[in-house]
């Protein structure tokens, strides 16, 4: 990819794209003008405020130390003696030398551009200035403390007097020009916010405005070719996910179907040799006369718990083998082997389950194995519900409860999940069905079992599956049409 630069353009751009380019360059330059103008304004404004700042607060600490300065005299005076005193006149003296050595040198400072007023140089440096009263006031301090003479601490209040008001007038002097110089500043400020204002505004009304109106008129048949096919991606990649989805789960059947062929290959023999060894003792018994009903009972219980094992493994067998084509079958057989599968884990956490039907005739032109599935997926959902209220304490272990409820009409048969697991937080309730939307994923949820089962119920049997909260848990329902 190679990037293009302005003398490209000039070069090889249309006549459209060079006059864009140079209007561009235009606006750019008075763009760029009125930030420099306004650069050097606020940068003077800025240094301003900040000599005026400096100026004011130093004059501050000056009244403030000859303050101090001449109550420490005063009540040096008041005593005979004390060299405490002395040396904390002798600081307060240093600190006033100190502050005042530094405003010298800020007045003498080209830099400090706002210092460099006369009038504030000569309230220091002329004949009664600052600094030839701050030397009388500093040499009578030093001359009292050393000979106590009474007229020495006149002049000495008289010269901090005059030095209070000096430091008064500096402050006041510099706060009179600096209002002058913000009054002219704002006024600069006005007028380069007019002429900001009008740029802007003629950029927008001969540049910006026709440079938008051309590109949006360029690109917006390019806009909508967009829009369509990110419409048209987003759907292909939905079906594709869905069919990749679809794949995944037949594929986890399928091998879980051979695995349980291969289960029930395993078992057939042993369970056939198993009972022919019972048939041949429970003869070779009678034959040498033992016949004794505890025994036949036995026998009985045996024979019957062999039949149940074979009939167990040919029904998950056949629960899980894939359906090839559409055929009839019977919903409410449909429900009850499901139960059947589940009747094991119903009997681990004591869950109470019953099918509720007016007949159990009800026929429905079908996937089989896929309805079952569906079934499947949605009782072992309640399930996971139940016994999470038993882990919670919310539900009492014995007191959960399954119910599929039939009901057939002329044209529909609706076959509703229940359970008592106190419902689906109103929250999360239009999210369930979302792929890979889950609340259990420190158990290992995935989200896809009950996107699967609302897909497989609305593209394979053309029903609707929804779900809503009962008084007392959630009710999971299947509608199919029977026309």
């Amino acid at each position: 990819m190679t990037s293009l630069n302005f003398l490209d353009i000039f070069k090889n751009g249309d006549k459209l794209e060079k006059k864009l380019l140079l209007n561009h360059i235009i606006a750019l330059f008075l763009l760029l003008s009125m930030v420099s103008i306004s650069y050097v304004i606020l940068t003077s404004i800025i240094s301003m405020q900040s000599d005026s700042s400096l100026l004011v607060n130093s004059c501050g600490k000056q009244r403030m130390y000859t303050q101090k300065v001449l109550y420490l005299v005063n009540n040096f005076s008041a005593k005979k003696e004390n060299d405490y005193l002395k040396k904390l006149i002798s600081e307060e003296l240093g600190l006033l030398q100190l502050n005042n050595n530094y405003l010298v040198a800020k007045l003498s400072d080209k830099k400090s551009v706002s210092f460099q007023n006369q009038e504030v140089i000569n309230l220091f440096q002329n004949e009664k200035g600052i600094n030839s009263k701050y030397l009388q006031f500093k040499n009578s301090i030093q001359i009292y403390i050393d000979n106590r003479e009474e007229k020495n601490l006149l002049k000495i209040e008289e010269y901090g007097r005059e030095l209070l008001n000096l430091y008064d007038d500096t402050t006041q002097t510099y706060q009179d020009m600096s209002k002058l110089k913000i009054k002219k500043l704002l006024f600069y400020e006005k007028i380069i916010f007019i002429i900001s204002l009008i740029t802007i505004i003629l950029e927008g009304l001969f540049i910006f405005r026709p440079a938008i109106f051309e590109v949006y008129k360029k690109h917006s048949k390019l806009k909508k070719l967009n829009k369509k096919l990110n419409i048209e991606v987003k759907l292909q990649v939905e079906a594709l996910r869905e069919q990749e989805q679809m794949m995944i789960q037949q594929a986890k059947l399928a091998e879980m179907g051979d695995m349980l062929s291969d289960i029930s290959h395993q078992w057939k023999q042993p369970l056939t040799i198993l009972s022919m060894q019972l048939e041949n003792m429970q003869l070779d018994m009678e034959d040498m006369g033992i016949n004794n009903k505890l025994i036949n009972e036995y026998f009985t219980e045996s024979f019957t718990l062999i039949k149940h094992m074979s009939t167990t493994v040919e029904d998950f067998k056949n629960f899980y083998r894939q359906d090839t084509e559409k055929r009839t079958f019977n919903i409410y057989k449909a429900i009850e082997d499901v139960v059947n599968i589940e009747k094991s884990v119903f009997y681990k956490y004591t869950i109470k389950n019953e099918i509720i039907s007016d007949t159990i005739d009800i026929d429905f032109f079908g996937f089989y194995g896929q309805f079952k599935q569906v079934v499947l997926s949605l009782t072992n959902n309640a399930i996971d519900q139940i016994v999470e209220k038993y882990e919670e304490g919310s539900l009492q272990k014995g007191e959960g409860k399954i119910s599929f409820t039939i009901i057939k009409d002329a044209n529909t048969i609706s076959i509703t999940i229940s359970d008592n697991a106190g419902g689906i937080e109103k929250s999360i309730l239009n999210k369930i069905f979302i792929p890979y939307f889950t609340t259990k994923e420190t158990k290992g949820g995935s989200g896809i079992g009950l996107y699967m089962a609302k897909t497989i119920i609305e593209k394979n049997f053309n029903g609707i599956l929804s779900v809503k909260n009962n008084q007392f848990g959630a009710d999971f329902s299947i509608n199919l049409d029977t026309k």
